[in-house]
C-alpha cells in the first residue's frame, strides 16, 4: 500500500502541480475578527440577534444551550465584550481567543507578553546581575497547569482595576448574583456580581486613585501570553484560563481594620479557596477569630510579613496565617523584609513587574508582592492537582518543594524556603498522602477541642482537629514512618508511628488523656483592699473562658501540672500577671491586687520624649497589648543616640516607695543600652538609679558618650520586670528618666518600656483615683455614675482639668478648678453611655495641668448588643 501511495503521488508530477491554483480556495487574513461568546437571558435566536445589533456585533451563531457567538471588529473585542456584560438581558460574555496546537517541545513555552524579560520572579536569567535559577520556576509549572478558573484567590486590598486589559477575564464573578436591585443569593450583599466595597458598603471593589490593590493582582493573575504588558504567576495563557481573583475592597488610604473580619468571612463564606492580606493593622479579636475561621474552613490565608527589617507585623503574626517574608533576585533576603520565628515561607518581593491603575505597568517592590506570589503559586498547585484544595495540603506542598535559603531547615529568615511553584506541583501530585482518624477527649468542651492539634513531629506541621467531629486530615510526605501526636493544652498527648503512600489514606484514631485537675480561688482588690469588678483572664485561654469577677473568684477544672497565668485586666492601671502552677487535687489561694500600674494601652501616660527615638503606640511585641513606650516602636535606634524618656513629676511621701516596670531591650552587647536616672531639680541634674537586680554592665564605653562611665543595661534583656527603691528621695519632687544611647557602630534593634508601677507611698505631682474599676454588662445609652477623687501632692497651688479618653482617642475635656496644696477633692460625674459596639472597652480619665498629663485613671467598659 506504501508503495502504491509513492506511484500515485509520483503520477502527479508537475502537471499537478501547475493545474493547482490557491486563489481558488477561501482564504482570508488571520485576524479578520475577534470572536465574543455570550448568554442571553431570553432564549433563542432572535434575543441573541436583537443583543448583537443592538451592541454593534454580528451575530455567527447560537447553539442549542442558548450560547451565541458573535464577532466584532479586532480590538474592540475586549470593550465590546464588557460593554455585552453589563447588559442586563445577558447572563455573562468573554472574548473567545484563539488556541495554539498542543506541540509538545523540549522548552517551556515562552510568554510574549513585553515584560517577561524583566520578570526575575518567574524566570531568572541573571538580569541586572541577577542569580539565574533564583525564580519561582514559573516556566517549569506552566507545562503543568497555568492556573484554573475554578481556583479563586481572595484579594483583600485598596481595590482591582477589574477593566485593566491586562486583568480582563482574571475577575471573580459572583455565579448566584444578577444586576437587579436584590440579593439574589441571600449572603447579605445586594448586587455584589464583581466583590464588595468594604469600605463604603457598596458593590463597586475598585478603587478610585488608589494603586496597590491592582499591583498586587497582577503578579497573580495578569494574563500570560497575550502579547500585552506583563505576566502573571497564574494567568493562563494566551488570554485564556487563569485562575481568579476576587475583589474586596477594604480601604484605599489605608485597610480598615474594622472591615477585614467581615471581607475574610466574604471570601470564606463566597467560596475562595485561597485569601491573600499585603497589609498590617492594629492587634484585633475580630481579626483573630475571622483568620481562625478561615483555617477551620480549609482556606490558606497566606499574609505580607512587613517592611520593616524587623518583627513580624499582624496579622501574619498569628498561627492561622501564612507569613511570607521577601527575596531578591540574588536569592537572598531583601533589606527591608521583616523576618521572625512566625515567617513560614519566602517569595521574590523586590522590584516586581506588575499591572497599575489607568491601565499601566510599573515595577514595585514590598512584601506586599511576595504573599500574592505564594498564593499565586499554591493557586497553581490547586489548579494542578485531582484532588480539591485544602488550605493544609497547599501549605505543605509549598514548604516541602521550597528551596532552602539560609540555615539548614527553617528559619527565621526564609522559613522553611523560598518557594518553587514546580517543585510544589510535584510535591502535591507525586508524594503526598494522608493520615485521618478521630481524636478521642477526655471531656466534651468547646475550647478544649478548639485547642486540639495533631502534628507531624519531624516536619514540625501541624493540623487542627474538627471542633465539631473530632476528625483530622493529617498530609505527610510518602516514605519513612513519621511520629504523629495528637494533644490540647492541659491534656497528655497520644502519639503513634505511621506512614502513607502517595495518594493514599492511612487511618490513626488517637486519645490524649486527661490530666487531674485542679482550682484557684482568690480575691480581686484595690491596692486599698477594696473589693473591686475586674474582667478575669486564664492563660493560655483553652484551660478557661474569660470571667467577670465582683472581687471573689473561683476557677474550677483547670488542667493539672499545668501554668496557668491569672490576669486582671481590669482598668487603665492593671495587676501584672501572677502565674501559678496547678497542682492536681488542690485548690489554690491567690489575692489579685489591681495596683497603681501604667499599661500604656489608653493614654500615653504623660510621658515625655526627648532625642527623637522615643515613641508610644503600638509595638512589635507590648508585655501587656497593645500599647508600649518604644525607642523606637518598630526597631532600629540610630548610632549616637541620646534619646530620654521622662515620666511626669512624682512625689515620694514613705520610706517603702518603689517603682516597678517591664522592659525589653535589644542592644549591641558592651557598648549600646540604657539606664534610669531620677532627678531632684527638675531636670538640672541627674543621678543613675540603682536597680534590685542591679545592671547588666558596670560602665559604659567612652564611645557611648550619652552614658560613658554609667552602668546600664546592655545586649538582650527578654521581658522582665525590674523595682527600684525611692526610699533615698522621701519628701522629695523628682523626675525619672529612661536614658537610652548608642556608640557610632552596630545599632540594635531598640528599648521597650511597658507597664509602669507605683507602689508604696509614691504618686504623681497630682494623682486621680476613678471608682468602679469596672462597668459591666451596661448597654449604649445607660446612665454611668463614677466617682472622681483627685489630690494635689504638689505643694503649690494647681490649675486643672480633666481629660476624657475612650479607646484611646481623647473625646473631651471637663472643667476641674484650682486645688491647693494637700488638698483633696472629690467629684461625682454622670454621663450616658455613647453608642459604642458591643464588647470591651476601655475609659479613662487624665488630669492635665499646664497642658500635661500628670495621672491617669480608667476603667474597663462591658458593652452588651
Amino acid at each position: 500500500m506504501k508503495t502504491l501511495l509513492l506511484s500515485i503521488a509520483a503520477g502527479l508530477g508537475v502537471a499537478a502541480a501547475e493545474d493547482f491554483d490557491s486563489r481558488a480556495l477561501p482564504h482570508a487574513p488571520a485576524d479578520r475578527h475577534a470572536a465574543i461568546s455570550f448568554a442571553p437571558r431570553g432564549g433563542g435566536v432572535a434575543a441573541a440577534e436583537a443583543l448583537a445589533r443592538r451592541h454593534g456585533l454580528r451575530l455567527a451563531r447560537v447553539n442549542r444551550l442558548g450560547i451565541a457567538d458573535a464577532h466584532a471588529r479586532p480590538g474592540r473585542a475586549q470593550a465590546a465584550a464588557r460593554r455585552l456584560a453589563l447588559d442586563p438581558g445577558v447572563r455573562w460574555a468573554e472574548v473567545v481567543a484563539p488556541g495554539r496546537w498542543l506541540i509538545f517541545g523540549a522548552d517551556p513555552p515562552l510568554p510574549d507578553d513585553p515584560r517577561f524579560a524583566d520578570a526575575w520572579h518567574l524566570e531568572n536569567t541573571g538580569q541586572e546581575g541577577g542569580l539565574p535559577g533564583a525564580d519561582l520556576a514559573a516556566r517549569d509549572a506552566w507545562r503543568i497547569s497555568t492556573g484554573e478558573g475554578d481556583i479563586v484567590v481572595a484579594l483583600l486590598d485598596s481595590g482591582i482595576e477589574l477593566e485593566h486589559t491586562d486583568l480582563w477575564g482574571a475577575a471573580w464573578r459572583n455565579p448566584g448574583e444578577s444586576l437587579n436591585g436584590l440579593d439574589d443569593d441571600e449572603n447579605g450583599f445586594i448586587d455584589d456580581l464583581w466583590g464588595w466595597d468594604f469600605a463604603n458598603d457598596n458593590n463597586d471593589p475598585r478603587p478610585t486613585d488608589s494603586s496597590h490593590g491592582t499591583r498586587v493582582a497582577g503578579v497573580i493573575a495578569a494574563r500570560t501570553a497575550n502579547g500585552k504588558g506583563v505576566a502573571g504567576i497564574a494567568g493562563g495563557w494566551g488570554g485564556a484560563g487563569g485562575v481568579r481573583v476576587m475583589a474586596l475592597q477594604i480601604g484605599e488610604a489605608g485597610p480598615y481594620s474594622e472591615v477585614l473580619d467581615d471581607a475574610v468571612l466574604y471570601a470564606i463564606d463566597a467560596g475562595a479557596q485561597i485569601i491573600s492580606l499585603s497589609l498590617s493593622v492594629s492587634p484585633s479579636q475580630a481579626i483573630d477569630a475571622a483568620l481562625a475561621e478561615a483555617r477551620r474552613a480549609g482556606v490558606l490565608l497566606v499574609a505580607a510579613s512587613g517592611n520593616t527589617g524587623h518583627n513580624v507585623a499582624y496579622p501574619a503574626t498569628l498561627d492561622d496565617a501564612v507569613a511570607i517574608s521577601g527575596t531578591t533576585r540574588g536569592d537572598t533576603l531583601w533589606s527591608s523584609s521583616a523576618r521572625g520565628p512566625e515567617i513560614r515561607l519566602a517569595a521574590p518581593a523586590k522590584d516586581v513587574w506588575t499591572t497599575d491603575i489607568y491601565g499601566r505597568y510599573t515595577s514595585a517592590s514590598g512584601t506586599s508582592f511576595a504573599a500574592p506570589l505564594a498564593a499565586g503559586c499554591a493557586a497553581l498547585v490547586a489548579s494542578a492537582s485531582p484532588f480539591a484544595p485544602h488550605r493544609d495540603a497547599l501549605l505543605l506542598s509549598l514548604a516541602l518543594g521550597a528551596v532552602d535559603l539560609g540555615a539548614a531547615g527553617r528559619d527565621d529568615h526564609y522559613g522553611w524556603g523560598r518557594i518553587d511553584a514546580r517543585a510544589a506541583i510535584g510535591v502535591r501530585n507525586e508524594l503526598l498522602g494522608h493520615v485521618q482518624g478521630r481524636v478521642l477527649l477526655p471531656r466534651s468542651d468547646a475550647a478544649l477541642a478548639r485547642g486540639a492539634r495533631v502534628r507531624a513531629a519531624a516536619i514540625a506541621f501541624d493540623v487542627l482537629v474538627d471542633e465539631a467531629e473530632g476528625d483530622y486530615l493529617l498530609p505527610l510526605p510518602e516514605g519513612a514512618e513519621q511520629l504523629v501526636i495528637a494533644g490540647a493544652w492541659g491534656l497528655a498527648p497520644d502519639s503513634a508511628w505511621v506512614a502513607v503512600d502517595a495518594g493514599g489514606i492511612t487511618t490513626l484514631d488517637l486519645a490524649p488523656r486527661a490530666l487531674a485537675g485542679g482550682s484557684v480561688m482568690g480575691t480581686c482588690t484595690t491596692e486599698e483592699g477594696v473589693a473591686t469588678g475586674a474582667a478575669l483572664r486564664v492563660l493560655p485561654a483553652q484551660a478557661h473562658a474569660p470571667s467577670k469577677v465582683d472581687g471573689l473568684f473561683q476557677l474550677d477544672d483547670l488542667p493539672g501540672d499545668s501554668l496557668v497565668v491569672l490576669e486582671a485586666r481590669a482598668v487603665l492601671r492593671a495587676a501584672p500577671p501572677e502565674s501559678l502552677v496547678i497542682v492536681a487535687g488542690d485548690t489554690l489561694a491567690t489575692e489579685l491586687v489591681l495596683a497603681p500600674v501604667q499599661d500604656f494601652d489608653q493614654t500615653s501616660g504623660g510621658m515625655t520624649a526627648r532625642g527623637g527615638v522615643w515613641a508610644h503606640g503600638v509595638g512589635p511585641d507590648a508585655h501587656s497589648a497593645p500599647a508600649l513606650w518604644g525607642a523606637p516602636l518598630g526597631g532600629g535606634y540610630p548610632n549616637q543616640a541620646d534619646a530620654s524618656l521622662i515620666a511626669p513629676p512624682l512625689v515620694v511621701r514613705g520610706a517603702d516607695a518603689r517603682i516597678a516596670f517591664h522592659h525589653q531591650l535589644a542592644t549591641e552587647e558592651g557598648y549600646d543600652g540604657g539606664n534610669l536616672k531620677i532627678s531632684t531639680d527638675a531636670g538640672q541634674t541627674w543621678a543613675v538609679l540603682e536597680p534590685s537586680r542591679g545592671y547588666s554592665l558596670p560602665a559604659f564605653p567612652g564611645a557611648n558618650q550619652a552614658l560613658s562611665g554609667e552602668p546600664g543595661w546592655s545586649g538582650r534583656v527578654d521581658w522582665r520586670r525590674e523595682v527600684v527603691a525611692l526610699a533615698d528621695y522621701v519628701g522629695q519632687q523628682v523626675l525619672l528618666r529612661w536614658h537610652l544611647g548608642s556608640d557610632d557602630s552596630l545599632a540594635g534593634e531598640g528599648w521597650w518600656i511597658d507597664d509602669l508601677a507605683l507602689l508604696g507611698e509614691v504618686s504623681p505631682l497630682i494623682d486621680i483615683d476613678l471608682r468602679p474599676a469596672a462597668l459591666l454588662g451596661v448597654r449604649a445609652g445607660d446612665p454611668v455614675q463614677a466617682t472622681v477623687r483627685v489630690t494635689n501632692h504638689s505643694g503649690e497651688v494647681q490649675d486643672v482639668a480633666l481629660r476624657l479618653v475612650l479607646d484611646g482617642a481623647p473625646v473631651g475635656r471637663m472643667p476641674f478648678g484650682s486645688l491647693a496644696p494637700a488638698e483633696t477633692r472629690e467629684l461625682q460625674i454622670g454621663r450616658r453611655l455613647p453608642a459604642l459596639a458591643p464588647g470591651t472597652h476601655g475609659a479613662a480619665l487624665e488630669i492635665i495641668a499646664g497642658g500635661v498629663a500628670l495621672d491617669g485613671a480608667g476603667m474597663l467598659l462591658e458593652v452588651l448588643p
